[in-house]
């Protein structure tokens, strides 16, 4: 839902920690999840991918900028989408 990637509860520190500290922006790789807002795009109206996948093959690579770490206990839309990542249900 729109809302998801917002404010996840980090478990370790036991507040709201940020949960990207870097995007990228490369072609040919299609985004899973882009980020919002960034200081770049005043200079260039591009999106930048927080989590994308790129196909290789038979299979793909995927880069996931997200800290998923320390957040999939306690925010139900982090654990669902590590569990999509690695191709669990």
């Amino acid at each position: 839902k729109p809302l998801d990637f917002k404010f996840w509860y980090n478990e370790k520190e036991e507040l709201i920690t940020p949960i990207i500290g870097k995007v990228f922006k490369a072609d040919g790789w299609s985004p899973i999840l882009t980020s919002g807002l960034t200081s770049w795009e005043s200079r260039d109206n591009g999106t930048y991918l927080a989590v994308a996948e790129k196909k290789s093959g038979k299979g793909k690579y995927i880069i996931c900028q997200l800290q998923l770490n320390d957040r999939t206990n306690t925010n139900p839309a982090a654990k669902k989408f590590a569990y999509k990542l690695v191709g669990i249900n």
